[in-house]
């Protein structure tokens, strides 16, 4: 009994387990480069993979367990679908010609982005050319798309698809989040230049204050001299107070930075770049740009000024309903105020 036993193992191990390595199934797999993992603007003229231009490498596509066929008999293609928000319903969708392949246990072809079309190939597979279609036809989503414009925010979802007749699919997918950080709103000190808003700040060491959902900032400030015309002379005459190292928090110290004070009576330009990694490479976006003249001031002239300078920095975040807050403050004084339950001075 024990012989029977060790023969059919023999006989197991000879005959079906190589049946069994080499009816391996085919599969795809799409390896994101940083460059794409870490993007927060996408940039559709980049995915060279449908053929708009403007390559840059952001993923790498790999096949297993097929090698090359027998040309005629084409059996094979690979999808490539792009998804927003609705990992269900693509919104574009690139389509290889057939081409013909085995099943071959242990082999490996992979390719770029850029290798797909501009090569044709895929290690040693050919006639990969991709025709794109869009769902639904003629939207919006096309024309953003052929007009190489920016990704809309949301969450992206890049499938590949491989088909080989006789097998089942085989389906990878990278997930992206798309921020498109490029909007960013100064919140002190100061106000927009021509906006006839209060510019007047009562310290010589500011804190800057914005809003924006990006990551990464760099903070400018500039004197205005006499001479100077307009925001452009004051920012290309390279006369900047100071242009902060890339910060991560929308708020940056000056005093913790530069010991040095700014002068009393002077005006001051400030403005962010945000730094954004996209498909293209590193960018900056700039906001706008802030003036405001530091004075040293007493009584109802530094009640208004702080006044006003509550009211601008609740604007971004509470919108329209600040002017109602601003006529609650309307007739407010300056005479008590505390910190954590200290009395403290207008100036502190």
């Amino acid at each position: 009994m024990l012989k029977r036993f060790i023969i059919f193992l023999i006989l197991f191990t000879l005959l079906y387990l190589p049946l069994q390595s080499y009816a391996q199934n085919p599969e795809i797999f799409i390896t994101p480069t940083s460059t794409l993992q870490n993007a927060q603007v996408l940039y559709f003229s980049n995915f060279d993979i449908f053929d708009v231009g403007n390559a840059q490498y952001l993923f790498d596509v790999r096949v297993n367990n097929v090698d090359v066929g027998t040309p005629g008999n084409e059996n094979a293609r690979i999808i490539l679908k792009l998804f927003l928000d609705d990992p269900n319903n693509p919104i574009a969708s690139a389509t290889s010609d057939l081409f013909a392949v085995v099943t071959s246990p242990g082999t490996q072809h992979s390719a770029s982005n850029i290798q797909l079309i501009n090569a044709n190939q895929l290690g040693a597979f050919i006639n990969l050319n991709f025709t794109t279609t869009f769902d639904p036809p003629d939207s919006k989503f096309e024309d953003e798309f052929y007009g190489s414009g920016k990704a809309r925010r949301g969450i992206y979802w890049l499938q590949a698809i491989l088909q080989v007749a006789g097998f089942p699919d085989s389906e990878t997918t990278v997930r992206l989040l798309i921020r498109n950080p490029s909007d960013i709103q100064l919140s002190s000190p100061g106000n927009k230049i021509g906006s006839g808003l209060p510019q007047e700040i009562m310290t010589d060491l500011p804190v800057f204050a914005f809003f924006s959902d990006g990551t990464e900032f760099i903070v400018s400030v500039y004197e205005k001299l006499s001479h100077h015309q307009s925001v452009e002379d004051v920012i290309n005459s390279g006369n900047a107070m100071f242009i902060s190292d890339p910060i991560s928090t929308p708020v940056f110290n000056y005093a913790a930075v530069n010991g040095q004070p700014l002068q009393v009576g002077h005006t001051y330009y400030w403005f962010v770049d945000v730094i954004v990694p996209t498909t293209a490479g590193t960018e900056k976006f700039r906001s706008e740009v802030f003036q405001f003249k530091v004075v040293q001031s007493t009584g109802a002239q530094s009640e208004g000024i702080a006044v006003a300078s509550v009211i601008e920095l609740l604007r971004p975040i509470v919108g329209s309903q600040v002017d109602e807050i601003s006529k609650t403050l309307s007739d407010f004084e300056l005479k008590n105020i505390r910190l954590n339950g200290k009395p403290i001075t207008i100036y502190e």
